[in-house]
């Protein structure tokens, strides 16, 4: 029987490298090899195994080193530590339940020693940063988003993101949402079944309020100024009554992507990850969503969000602009969001309207 390895060796700069091959000893060697010490960067060898695991399906096999690929470092360290399995990795993002082809012997692989010292280094940090696994910030567990997410977290703006999150997580900031919540408009709205966008800039930056969606905030706190001015436009608009809580859920369950332009924030600092590259990302996102879905509603508040407009393409989709809702709190009304009825122009364009009642 012919086995398939997928692997993780540790690059003498501390970087990690995920490969497959059908010997994993004899590729090891290669990459130490004189002829190959170049064919990466100059400062990337040796090389040292940390982890592997065994597969008798080549397709399996390529699918899993492909995700790990586009792991962050602290998701790469929990699978060499052996804090995630790598059945549970391929199973959860081919959306199955199991894999008889994976060969229970000899297993996973890990070097004891350079498991420890990277369990070491990872339980040196607060337990609040650590990875969350089974939250939707795991690009594998979100199979509508495939293969957008794991793509994008291979790229290097976003392997620089994280670490400047990390770097500011270890200087004490505190950041919002929490880490399992960052990605909450896309475990909420899968691509399939996004009807309506929704773009903000960025959290709120107050204590228990973010929770990954925009303009949204958690049960219990105070609504929002702008958030009361969207409850204001939706109940002169379609006659609903204006919601008690600020909480949009629903609203994301039903079809009503809602996506900040950057996707964390520091603690009393509005603003403060602006430039970091969640930029790249949503918009990359947005452009995403406009290249594979037909007919969706772009609601764009704002000058910050009109600038996204370029990224949508108008002969599939239709775009809805009007000043931020934040507007008339300075405009005394008079700022033209209200009157605007981006709900009723969503739900007259769309086949399967939104149900905006919260």
């Amino acid at each position: 029987m012919k086995y398939f390895y997928v692997y993780i060796v540790q690059c003498s700069d501390n970087s990690y490298y995920t490969g497959m091959t059908n010997d994993v000893d004899r590729r090891v060697l290669e990459h130490n090899s004189e002829e190959n010490r170049g064919s990466y960067t100059a400062n990337k060898r040796p090389v040292e195994l940390l982890w592997s695991t065994q597969l008798t399906d080549f397709n399996q096999a390529e699918e899993l080193e492909k995700q790990i690929k586009g792991w962050s470092r602290k998701k790469k360290e929990a699978i060499i530590t052996g804090e995630w399995d790598a059945l549970k990795v391929l199973a959860a993002c081919n959306n199955a339940s199991s894999h008889r082809n994976l060969s229970p012997e000899p297993g996973p692989f890990r070097h004891t020693e350079r498991s420890r010292s990277v369990n070491e280094k990872s339980n040196e940090t607060d337990a609040t940063n650590s990875a969350s696994f089974d939250s939707a910030q795991d690009d594998c567990l979100l199979p509508s988003w495939q293969p957008f997410m794991p793509s994008q977290m291979a790229q290097p703006y976003y392997e620089n993101l994280q670490d400047y999150l990390e770097s500011r997580r270890k200087e004490g900031a505190i950041i919002y949402p929490p880490k399992d919540e960052i990605f909450k408009a896309f475990e909420l709205t899968p691509l399939d079944k996004i009807k309506v966008v929704i773009l903000g800039q960025d959290p709120y930056h107050g204590e228990g309020q973010a929770h990954g969606l925009c303009f949204s905030v958690r049960e219990g706190n105070k609504i929002p100024p702008s958030l009361r001015n969207i409850y204001k436009e939706l109940n002169a608009d379609q006659g609903i009554e204006i919601p008690t809580s600020g909480e949009l859920t629903k609203w994301a369950e039903n079809g009503v992507f809602l996506l900040n332009t950057i996707l964390t924030v520091e603690q009393k600092s509005p603003g403060a990850h602006k430039g970091k590259g969640w930029e790249t990302f949503t918009d990359e996102t947005i452009q995403y969503i406009s290249g594979h879905k037909e007919n969706v509603v772009f609601i764009l508040w704002g000058a910050f969000a009109h600038k996204k407009e370029s990224l949508i393409d108008e002969t599939k989709h239709l775009i809805l602009k009007a000043p931020h809702p934040a507007a008339e709190v300075y405009a005394g009304g008079k700022a033209c969001f209200f009157g605007s009825k981006p709900f009723s122009k969503a739900n007259a364009f769309l086949d399967e309207k939104v149900d905006w009642r919260l």
